[in-house]
């Protein structure tokens, strides 16, 4: 492995920005530095490489754990057992008696070998001699010890109490009985017995023996004949135990101790090609891998991660996912008669906040009543929304004001007045008896002349008695007041009689007759637009015209007799700017200037004209140019059916330089 990373070539040793505005510079790293970077990690990568390569792994850039599993069985691909000409792991074991030459004692032997070997030892220093050794039987002496003959004296006397015991407690004695021999039938037969007896797996195998119990042991055994229970106790710490009840048969072996949850737990719960569908045992499971993580294989989400068993949820079981990295947490339900819910995420990262959030999608109310509420102070202050669950009227409300203003089917409402600026909208309904009807004649108080305030009117021919118009007809109208008293009358009958007339008339009995009304009307339906746009010359040999930049600008007036005139203002270009036209065969060719309309003409282009005139945005006289060119002629020959351009011919007559000149066009077409 390659030395360690010199550290940067500062003052500190650290990176630093620097500072534009005092000129402190920020550390120069160098290119030695950063291939010196970028050896010493590849040098870490290789020999991590090397590690995967001595375990036969393969590297995979989806993978984490490769370096550990690969750690991991080298490890085990080199593990040795010891023996006397090798070094390696030992098995440990408790009987000090046997001969093995690969077995190593516990702490638990040397013990047992302590106690003999100090037994031994007291039994040497305990020695009596002959001098020492007394026959009675009711010596009280603590320097001498009772002989055979002493003791056999003490026995007799002991036997008559013995056989009193005997008699008395035969039942007790006969309890429990204690079997040295190793056991060797089927342990379901002893059903009426209290007994302990040694075990050894060898001699009870398929009789009922714990399957997975270490070999050697002690069982304990307490049973008469209709209730029971077995326990068996092995050297090795293990604990298994099993009940009858009832003179029904054996219950399965359950082990008690709990040695054995770590590794048993770990090897249940590394999930590696399973199906989740398929997990519902309680426990805490995990992925490694995220090829493993499919679909398919029912996981929420193709990443590795955890997994969160409960097995007696409700009527079923829970399971809960949390992917490595994602910050996601995904949780799923089974139901013993429909299966597994679809995956929900509960995490709540991609919630709204309720302190205020920005939505990126559409937000959708799925209510009897669905609305959008304002609350200010905790206290309603508008909605947005139905008023009730049987309503389609879109409201919007305001609590504070009990103002609406509601959507209805052919119509929106307003609770209160409209206003434009400060100004009130003045509806239909605010007029004070908007329809006036006359039926007197013209001398009465309901004459035309004596109208008050704006009016809708309705009348027939009584009511222009003495007013100059002609009869036969019904007439209707309206009458303008503002508030000076300023009166202006419209009035119609059928479609030639159309009359106005203003307060200076009514004085004079004096109408206006139609055509003043429809020359009025025709004015203001004449449409005028203003336009303005960049163009380019068409000449790139002379002074780079293609680049050239001419700014034109014009507007467009449309007529109510379907009439269109365009008009262009080319501001300080030079006419050599734009090519030649087509030569057909002549050696004199115009310059030719195109012209795009600023709207194609719905049908035909009827009219064209030119002229040049002095430029407006400098100083060049129209002697100076504008008058040293033709008149441009429209080109007839190139328009054909073209509706939206036209272009113009022009040859210069008199002077020899090209000074900037404006360029003034007008269309016209319908």
């Amino acid at each position: 492995m390659k030395t360690l990373l010199p550290e940067i070539n500062s003052a500190d040793k650290r990176f630093h920005n620097g500072n534009p505005a005092t000129g402190e510079q920020g550390t120069r790293v160098t290119d030695t530095w950063l291939n010196d970077v970028q050896d010493r990690v590849r040098d870490v990568q290789a020999e991590a490489h090397y590690v995967l390569q001595k375990a036969g792994f393969t590297p995979k850039a989806e993978t984490q754990t490769q370096l550990y599993q690969a750690i991991v069985k080298i490890i085990e691909d080199n593990r040795n057992s010891a023996g006397i000409a090798e070094k390696g792991e030992v098995q440990l074991t408790n009987d000090y008696s046997g001969d093995s030459e690969v077995l190593g004692l516990t702490q638990k032997a040397g013990k047992a070998l302590k106690a003999l070997i100090d037994s031994l030892t007291r039994n040497l220093s305990n020695y009596i001699p002959n001098s020492k050794k007394s026959n009675a039987v009711n010596s009280s002496s603590s320097d001498t010890i009772a002989t055979s003959a002493a003791a056999k004296t003490a026995y007799d006397k002991g036997v008559e109490a013995k056989n009193a015991a005997d008699n008395a407690q035969r039942t007790a004695d006969e309890a429990v009985r204690f079997n040295r021999n190793y056991f060797a039938g089927d342990l379901n037969t002893l059903n009426d017995k209290h007994e302990i007896c040694y075990l050894e797996q060898a001699q009870t195998k398929n009789r009922n023996f714990p399957a997975d119990a270490y070999q050697w042991g002690v069982l304990h055994v307490y049973s008469n004949g209709t209730l029971g229970s077995q326990v068996y106790y092995a050297d090795n710490g293990e604990l298994w135990a099993r009940t009858r009840w009832h003179s029904h048969n054996w219950n399965e072996w359950k082990r008690l101790d709990g040695l054995d949850i770590p590794t048993t737990r770990a090897s249940k719960r590394a999930l590696s090609t399973d199906d989740l569908n398929n997990i519902s045992a309680s426990g805490i499971y995990g992925q490694n891998a995220n090829i493993n993580a499919t679909p398919a294989r029912h996981y929420p989400i193709q990443q590795a991660g955890m997994l969160l068993v409960t097995e007696h949820s409700g009527y079923g079981a829970q399971q809960l996912y949390a992917p490595f990295n994602a910050g996601y947490l995904y949780a799923r339900g089974r139901n013993a008669n429909n299966g597994w819910d679809d995956w929900k995420r509960i995490d709540g990262l991609d919630k709204v906040l309720k302190s205020g959030d920005t939505m990126t999608g559409n937000l959708t109310i799925n209510h009897g009543e669905p609305r959008v509420h304002g609350n200010r102070n905790n206290s309603n202050n508008w909605y947005v929304g139905l008023p009730n669950g049987s309503s389609n009227d879109l409201n919007l409300h305001s609590y504070a004001h009990n103002t609406s203003l509601i959507l209805l089917s052919d119509r929106v409402k307003a609770t209160k007045p409209l206003y434009v600026g400060s100004e009130r909208v003045a509806l239909l309904g605010d007029f004070t008896n908007p329809v006036f009807t006359l039926t007197n004649n013209a001398n009465s108080s309901g004459s035309l002349n004596n109208i008050s305030g704006t009016k809708f009117l309705s009348f027939g021919d009584g009511a222009l008695n003495g007013l100059g118009l002609p009869g036969g007809a019904d007439w209707v109208g309206i009458q303008i007041a503002d508030q000076s008293g300023q009166k202006t009358q419209i009035i119609s009958a059928g479609l030639n009689n159309h009359y106005i007339r203003t307060n200076d008339d009514l004085s004079k009995n004096v109408w206006h007759l139609e055509r003043l009304l429809t020359d009025v009307t025709l004015q203001r339906l004449v449409n005028r637009r203003d336009y303005n746009r960049t163009i380019k010359g068409t000449n790139p040999n002379w002074d780079s015209g293609t680049s050239k930049n001419i700014s034109v600008t014009g507007f467009v007036i449309i007529y109510p007799d379907g009439k269109i005139e365009q008009f262009f203002h080319f501001k300080a270009m030079r006419v050599p700017w734009f090519a030649p036209e087509d030569a057909l065969g002549v050696h004199e060719r115009a310059f030719e200037i195109p012209v795009q309309l600023w709207t194609a003409m719905p049908n035909k282009i009827v009219y064209a004209t030119a002229q040049f005139t002095r430029p407006v945005a400098n100083n060049i006289t129209a002697g100076g140019e504008s008058e040293e060119w033709t008149m441009p002629l429209w080109n007839m020959q190139k328009q054909g059916s073209s509706r939206d351009r036209c272009n113009f011919t022009t040859s210069r007559f008199l002077g020899s330089t090209d000074e900037p000149i404006d360029f003034l066009v007008k269309v016209e077409g319908y």
